[in-house]
């Protein structure tokens, strides 16, 4: 320290910052802001005293978090809107019912959602998860991991084996083998008690219990209701258990609708995107 100011290894300290501002971007309009407000960070720390500089990471910190919310809260409401289109014109069986989106960067975790739109069990259509594919599709942009999810009506993959969603699954999973994780993304009807409930098969599903803990905490944390095995993945031919049988670790993750559609619920459905988005970025650090 020289006079009250703080100068040695700035450039390490920046690095950090350079490091910490690359984990959160989300969205290419909100990089421009971040980088400047990144150098206000590295410029404080140069200038002001280490009192005035916490100050301004602190402040800093909370806009940074202020705009990930609203970026992940408008990217939500797009889809919600998308799948809403895409429902409208789902009314016959497609065998192209699917879509796969591969992550510019390396991923080790693949999102699920298998029940975005109105599927097929024996001889039924069953109602979409509604919410779960916006949920889906507002995580990949923000953490860029791999995902499938469904794009019309088909036969229920979370059912069946014997579906092309599995098939495409599968070889996409052999072409990617640095996939370890995958995260099967569900709706649940907004009578249950839960926000979150976790399937794994009854612990079994996710091989390594450090990791299983480690999602458990992000949604604990959140202040957010969590339930264990309500929903436990075990029955039929469920995508948790067809991941497990690959040799992968997998959680089916049933989430509460309200939560996802009901605007007076808009803070619980701030904290599940949060406790998701920084759930999987850690996993990514974790496997």
């Amino acid at each position: 320290m020289v006079n009250g100011h703080y100068h040695n290894n700035s450039k390490v300290t920046y690095s950090i910052y350079e490091n910490w501002l690359s984990t959160y971007i989300t969205d290419s309009s909100i990089q421009a802001m971040k980088v400047i407000y990144c150098n206000s960070i590295y410029l404080s720390y140069k200038v002001y005293t280490m009192k005035n500089f916490i100050f301004i990471f602190l402040l800093v910190s909370s806009s940074f978090a202020l705009q990930d919310d609203l970026s992940l809260q408008t990217y939500f409401k797009n889809y919600l809107n998308y799948f809403n289109t895409l429902r409208r014109s789902s009314e016959t069986l497609h065998d192209d019912y699917f879509k796969i989106v591969t992550p510019q960067i390396t991923s080790k975790v693949l999102i699920s959602a298998p029940h975005t739109l109105p599927h097929l069990r024996k001889g039924k259509y069953k109602w979409a998860d509604s919410g779960s594919g916006a949920l889906a599709l507002t995580l990949q942009r923000a953490t860029k991991t791999h995902l499938i999810y469904t794009t019309r009506s088909g036969v229920d993959p979370n059912y069946y084996d014997k579906s092309l969603y599995k098939v495409a699954l599968k070889k996409y999973l052999q072409e990617h083998p640095e996939i370890e994780l995958v995260i099967d993304i569900h709706g649940a009807s907004p009578k249950r008690s839960f926000d979150v409930d976790l399937g794994t098969m009854h612990h079994k599903s996710i091989r390594n219990v450090e990791l299983y803990k480690l999602i458990k905490s992000h949604f604990d944390q959140s202040k957010l209701k969590v339930s264990e095995n309500f929903f436990s993945a075990s029955k039929a031919e469920t995508i948790t258990k067809f991941a497990f049988n690959l040799g992968l670790n997998s959680i089916q993750m049933e989430n509460n609708v309200a939560n996802l559609l009901y605007p007076e619920k808009k803070l619980s459905l701030n904290r599940l995107l949060r406790a998701y988005t920084n759930c999987i970025l850690h996993l990514e650090e974790a496997l």
